[in-house]
């Protein structure tokens, strides 16, 4: 039986709620790697997607064993503690692609979503395996991020982006589908405290409350974190603070101190020095060492029309749909739209619908018709000249260029 955790609103910023960031190529990260050995035991501060191609191993998270095979999806949050062991010593080909914990903020732009990303965080399992269609779909999605953040040209970042959310959503609700069938994760008492930590952090909190509401001794609960990520309670619940108010620091409309009090300190002297010794420089340094992933006006809003799209791409979305969602007049998003991209807000919708039709050429056996049908064209007819005036080329040759 699991027993839920939360009690309150998981801290959350949404597009809805605050303008956006955009995503800077710096902040997905792609690597294709030979995993040879066992790594040493370890956690870091953003994302991990983790894809296994080939071989098998074994991921052990916060110390409890997960095997790997082909097909095996992770998707890895700051607060698992994890290495990766390959088996009979072959190495365990993976790709691995890291994203700020800031970039994740912005996929969820309705209430409803911000739910449902709740729902996967506390009874989901971040270890989930996927079938040989979708593993080919996450597949192409790692290629085409690897491509676009070596072109640099129009759109390369949110066709990255895009093609990360693919990937997310894919493991969503392959997600959905492991908790619907009642199937348990594994998960030791030490895990618990960790993702308790992640999701209460701003609540006025100590070893004492949490040693009580866990039942273990201080004692033991201090040496149990201490073992295994090397640092006693209070130094994990300030070293998530400080994660959660970098990732906050973003949303160029909260301001230092609200953010400092927001993720918990009961001073801005306390934030302060919580932040310079966890940093290394002060909240303010940061933000403004950080302020190129800031950005103002115009595009922010037309960055969150945008991910509305890729959001919804498959779907029969209008400007209409998206004001009732972005909170903007229809006539407001059109005219965004044009202003930034010299399009129409239908333009945009379609050329997102190739991006995908065209992954999924690359990656699957699908005919054309369904890759149309699937990606939101109403017509195979419809989608055949698209196609064509996006690409310049039928989507039977762009599938035989792909071979």
């Amino acid at each position: 039986m699991i027993t839920k955790i939360y009690t309150e609103k998981i801290p959350y910023f949404s597009g809805a709620e605050y303008m956006q960031v955009q995503p800077a190529s710096t902040e997905i990260k792609l690597f294709h790697e030979d995993i040879t050995s066992e790594e040493p035991t370890h956690g870091h501060d953003d994302i991990e997607f983790v894809l296994v191609l080939k071989g098998s191993g074994t991921l052990t998270i916060n110390g409890i064993a997960h095997p790997m095979k082909v097909g095996t999806m992770a998707h890895l949050l700051p607060y698992h503690i994890h290495s990766i062991k390959p088996n009979n010593k072959e190495p365990l080909h993976v790709y691995r692609c890291r994203y700020s914990l800031g970039t994740l903020m912005t996929f969820s732009l309705t209430h409803r979503a911000q739910q449902k990303d709740k729902y996967i965080f506390e009874f989901g399992s971040p270890v989930i395996p996927c079938d040989k269609h979708e593993f080919n779909i996450l597949r192409n999605n790692f290629k085409i991020i690897h491509t676009e953040n070596s072109s640099k040209d129009d759109l390369y970042e949110m066709v990255a982006l895009s093609s990360l959310m693919q990937n997310i959503f894919i493991f969503q609700r392959q997600c959905l589908k492991f908790i619907e069938e009642n199937l348990t994760p594994l998960r030791g008492q030490v895990w618990e405290i960790l993702q308790y930590l992640q999701i209460n952090f701003s609540r006025d909190i100590d070893s004492a409350w949490v040693s009580k509401k866990f039942d273990i001794k201080v004692e033991k609960l201090n040496s149990s974190l201490r073992a295994l990520t090397g640092e006693n309670f209070s130094q994990n619940l300030q070293r998530c603070r400080i994660r959660n108010a970098c990732a906050m620091m973003a949303f160029k409309d909260l301001s230092i101190q609200y953010i400092g009090n927001y993720v918990g300190f009961s001073t801005p002297a306390a934030f302060y020095r919580a932040f310079k010794k966890i940093r290394g420089v002060t909240p303010k340094q940061y933000r403004e060492t950080h302020s190129s992933e800031i950005t103002n006006g115009i595009y922010d809003i037309s960055y969150s029309i945008i991910l509305y799209i890729f959001n919804h791409y498959n779907e029969q979305i209008t400007s209409q749909t998206a004001s009732e969602t972005l909170f903007l007049a229809p006539a407001k998003i059109e005219k965004i739209i044009e202003e930034s991209f010299n399009r129409t807000f239908y333009d945009m919708l379609n050329i997102v619908r190739i991006l995908f039709a065209s992954s999924l050429l690359s990656a699957t056996s699908l005919s054309v018709s369904d890759i149309a049908y699937s990606v939101g064209f109403s017509s195979l007819r419809t989608f055949t000249r698209r196609f064509l005036a996006e690409t310049g080329t039928s989507a039977t040759a762009y599938r035989k260029s792909q071979k």
